[in-house]
C-alpha cells in the first residue's frame, strides 16, 4: 500500500483541495496534526466529519460530540468540522 506522503502529489495532479477525515479512523490528535500539516504542504484543506444522530432522550452523546468537536476545532490550520447525519426525530410544522 502506497504511503499518504506519496498519495499526496498524486491528489493535488487530480486538483484535489479538500479531504474529509472520519474522525473515528484516526482521533489521535498528534497524528490528525500531523496529516493537516502534510496537506497543507499540497495545499490540500483538511476537514473533521463526525456522524452526530440527534437523540434528545440521550443529551450526553451530543455533548461527547460537541467536546469531540472542539477538540478537532483547536488543531491548527484545521478548516473545518462537519456533522452528518445530524437528524431530528420529531417533524417540524
Amino acid at each position: 500500500m502506497m504511503s499518504i506522503a506519496k498519495q499526496f502529489p498524486i491528489l493535488k495532479t487530480k486538483r484535489t483541495t479538500d479531504i474529509f477525515l472520519n474522525f473515528v479512523t484516526d482521533s489521535k490528535k498528534n497524528q490528525v496534526q500531523k496529516f493537516i500539516n502534510l496537506a497543507k504542504k499540497y495545499n490540500i484543506r483538511v476537514h473533521i466529519w463526525m456522524f452526530a444522530f440527534f437523540d434528545k432522550e440521550n443529551s450526553e452523546f451530543m455533548k461527547k460530540r460537541i467536546e469531540r468537536a472542539k477538540y478537532f476545532a483547536s488543531l491548527k490550520d484545521i478548516a473545518g468540522i462537519h456533522f452528518d447525519y445530524l437528524r431530528y426525530p420529531w417533524r417540524c410544522r
